[in-house]
């Protein structure tokens, strides 16, 4: 198996290179946030609204007040009940209702607006790029995407959490030619270059940070087998693309 995994700022050309892979190469996509995506969707949370699960419990004064509120406790009951499902089913955690109550004031979804995320995935034919770049919603559900992923997914079952469930689906799929469009992790790029892959950095002019969280901080450069500059056209792209994938990942390594 010949694994390439991108790494890159978002709007970097991740996706635009993957493609190349994908046309050129034969390449299977996988994600390391494709799961993560999936399980985000079936939370359902809400994305807009005045009033926050964790400002609700503050000014309730308990968790059982905000869950016993007139207006909102329905919801908050939902949100706990769902949440507590989806990680018993996806991650085999039983721990205690009550155990389960700081992971979701951490993640602090809002309880009282009229657009979910499903629904707004719906809206957008399941485009997860348009909902992250939305106009009004966009910065919530990148936000709830990464607080999900990393402060709650990643402290609770493991910094490769996400790791083993991309590994399952690539082994599944017996793909000779994979392509990981979302390498954000050291852990994620460590298995990668264990697997004989190699990691490609995407760099574009006056492309950074979307903002402050860890996922946006890259990795480890001793990971990185070859730096591509996307300063051109997307034929630009493609050609350093097939020569950046031309080197060995323990020669590139070495190096």
């Amino acid at each position: 198996m010949n694994i390439t995994g991108l790494h890159g700022f978002a709007r970097s050309g991740k996706d635009t290179a993957g493609r190349h892979l994908i046309e050129h190469h034969g390449a299977v996509r996988f994600a390391f946030g494709d799961t993560l995506k999936e399980q985000a969707a079936a939370l359902d949370f809400r994305l807009d609204g005045t009033v926050s699960l964790a400002g609700l419990v503050e000014t309730s004064g308990s968790w059982e007040a905000a869950a016993g509120h007139r207006a909102y406790g329905a919801e908050v009951r939902r949100c706990l009940s769902v949440y507590q499902g989806l990680i018993s089913a996806e991650f085999g955690d039983d721990r205690a209702a009550a155990d389960l109550v700081d992971d979701l004031l951490v993640l602090d979804p809002m309880i009282d607006g009229h657009t979910t995320l499903a629904g707004l995935l719906r809206e957008l034919d399941g485009d997860w790029e348009q909902a992250k770049d939305h106009r009004l919603h966009g910065p919530e559900v990148r936000r709830f995407l990464q607080v999900y992923a990393t402060e709650l997914c990643r402290m609770n079952y493991g910094s490769d959490c996400w790791v083993r469930k991309v590994e399952q689906k690539v082994r599944a799929s017996g793909a000779e030619e994979v392509v990981l469009t979302d390498v954000r992790f050291d852990s994620e790029a460590a298995w990668i270059v264990e697997n004989g892959g190699r990691i490609i950095e995407i760099v574009r002019p006056g492309v950074g940070p979307v903002n402050g969280h860890s996922s946006e901080q890259g990795i480890d450069p001793a990971f990185i087998s070859a730096t591509v500059i996307n300063d051109g056209t997307l034929d630009d792209l493609a050609s350093r693309i097939e020569e950046a994938k031309k080197l060995s990942p323990i020669s590139a390594m070495a190096a």
